[in-house]
């Protein structure tokens, strides 16, 4: 009895320390991606579709699947047993661009799941691929940050009440938030701009940008009932982003940011590179770091459209003057694999990535830092 009173009261044994396995952020990580697609109702009564990404352990001779609507197979497994022993992981959201897909930027999702993180992408009603939906971009324009929110929302829900391949998986409610063109936009609103639409229209009207075209004319009231920053989100990787002037009065509102990671190209046929993309980059909040791909375009280096929608210019590769899609992508899964894990989770195993010496060696890749 006495015995059995001393065990109650002794102090637990602490559980050892689990040895998570890491790999270089460039090279190919430690588990597989696994993926399911989830469509749920989310709070606003509309069925959200998300493509999550999450590290796996496929079972042996399994090969990898295609995703939905499109008969393109990249490397994650559908539905495959969640890597657990390694405890639960960081979280982040991807935002797709303006016709774009949950599944655009598929390979870089792959990319990072293999090296520990749990992604979410929802699909962006009336900006999709296959939904494109001018009559209403006012609203659909609104509710992109929802869409984020939301969808951040379900994977901690499952993660919490033990969902069979996401229970468990996700550490904590804060988030990264990535983005590509009109998702980039939408991930400096969720990561503390506030959007200013009026003011947006003002400058529209002075100068003609690129962003103006798929700007809608927004009334301030309709903004109530949105949650357009969320306070969860820790840290923004903003891919060929512009409309700078949506921001507030001169882009004020990017001071509000989160630290954020811009990849830009320097030969954007969408977003100019010199009148869209250095002038959000000049407005962002510190710290804030800058990639410029030399040679690359709005597309290729950024997303898998290319394989999705082979039209764009920059497709086309260096027969057009442009990067390799192969080489961009991988400079891509790099820095944004490297700069989450050291600026983000602080990591000094993938700090070592972005020293001076490891950046010089990137050829046709120009770092700003600040």
């Amino acid at each position: 009895m006495v015995l059995l009173l001393l065990l109650a009261c002794a102090e637990p044994t602490p559980a050892p320390p689990v040895e998570v396995p890491w790999t270089p952020p460039g090279e190919r990580g430690p588990w597989e991606a696994g993926v399911t697609t989830i469509v749920v109702a989310d709070p606003r009564g509309r069925d959200l579709t998300l493509e999550v990404w999450y590290p796996a352990i496929p079972e042996p001779g399994d090969a990898p699947d295609a995703y939905a609507e499109v008969p393109l197979t990249f490397d994650s497994y559908r539905d495959a047993p969640p890597a657990r022993e390694a405890g639960p992981r960081p979280l982040l959201a991807f935002s797709h661009g303006y016709g774009g897909i949950r599944f655009q930027s598929a390979t870089l999702c792959e990319h990072l799941a293999r090296h520990g993180y749990v992604v979410v992408a929802p699909d962006h009603e009336g900006t999709i691929l296959v939904w494109l939906d001018l009559d209403e971009m006012d609203r659909h324009m609104l509710e992109r940050p929802d869409d984020v929110r939301h969808a951040v929302d379900e994977v901690l829900r499952r993660s919490i009440l033990g969902d069979p391949l996401l229970g468990g998986m996700v550490d904590g409610d804060r988030y990264a938030v990535l983005g590509h063109s009109f998702g980039a936009v939408t991930a400096l609103a969720v990561g503390g701009a506030m959007p200013d639409f009026a003011e947006a229209g003002r400058a529209c009207a002075e100068v003609r940008r690129d962003g103006c075209g798929f700007l809608p004319a927004v009334d301030p009231a309709d903004l109530a009932g949105h949650g357009i920053v969320d306070p969860r989100a820790e840290a923004i990787v903003a891919m060929s982003p512009g409309g700078w002037y949506v921001f507030g009065a001169d882009g004020a509102h990017l001071a509000d940011t989160a630290p954020t990671l811009q990849l830009s190209g320097d030969a954007d046929n969408v977003l100019d590179y010199v009148e869209e993309q250095r002038p959000l980059w000049e407005r962002l909040a510190q710290p804030a770091a800058l990639a410029t791909l030399r040679g690359t375009g709005h597309y290729a280096s950024f997303s898998d459209m290319c394989s999705l929608i082979p039209v764009y210019e920059d497709c086309v590769g260096p027969e057009a003057g442009f990067m390799a899609s192969e080489v961009g992508q991988a400079y891509t899964e790099l820095l944004v694999t490297a700069w989450l894990g050291a600026s983000w989770r602080g990591d000094d195993r993938d700090a070592e990535a972005l020293t001076p010496e490891a950046l010089a060696a990137l050829e046709d890749v120009s770092w700003e830092a600040r």
